[in-house]
């Protein structure tokens, strides 16, 4: 469901694995905006893949090349309901003194929207996302290792003929948020 830039619930057949329907969730993760009318600058706890986290907006128009320029940036490190899942750390443990100790640590989500108006409102016409993540998963000083996820889509034509949804039942599969199998 999708209604004023707002993901709402994700629909599934039952055959969908929860691992694919987390795939589907981070593309359908991009195109999650809570724009206001209002104003261009602004703050609001969103629902994201990740969890409610902090969002930060800042809206701008370019009349030259007739295009509205949208940046929102999720503070991953101030979220409501955290939803992560660590793999491939069977050996190591969290150092919540480490991390206590070194408040330099990040982890956050930028996104940049590139928006045209079109005959039927806005069109976003090119989304990128950069995900950084900082931790130190030893007792180190000056040490912390970076993971970073980037993800870009790009509007390019619309089809006269539209897809056809596979023939099957679909099944609410829960939100926005990812969601781990057993």
């Amino acid at each position: 469901e999708y209604a004023n830039g707002v993901v709402g619930k994700v629909f599934a057949p039952a055959g969908v694995s929860p691992t694919v329907l987390n795939l589907h969730r981070g593309i359908l993760n991009i195109l999650q905006l809570n724009l206001k009318k209002t104003q261009n600058i602004y703050e609001l706890q969103e629902a994201g893949v990740q969890g409610v986290c902090r969002t930060h907006y800042v809206i701008s128009e370019d009349p030259k090349a007739n295009h509205i320029i949208v940046t929102k940036s999720k503070d991953l490190s101030h979220c409501q309901e955290r939803i992560m899942k660590d793999i491939g750390l069977a050996y190591t443990e969290k150092c919540a003194e480490c991390t206590e100790r070194v408040k330099s640590l990040i982890e956050t989500a930028s996104y940049n929207y590139i928006m045209k108006p079109a005959a039927a409102g806005v069109l976003i016409a090119e989304a990128t996302v950069e995900e950084v993540y900082q931790f130190s998963p030893f007792n180190e000083i000056h040490g912390a290792a970076q993971m970073e996820a980037k993800q870009s889509l790009a509007f390019v034509e619309i089809e006269k003929t539209p897809v056809v949804p596979i023939k099957a039942d679909y099944l609410a599969r829960g939100s926005l948020q990812y969601e781990f199998a057993t």
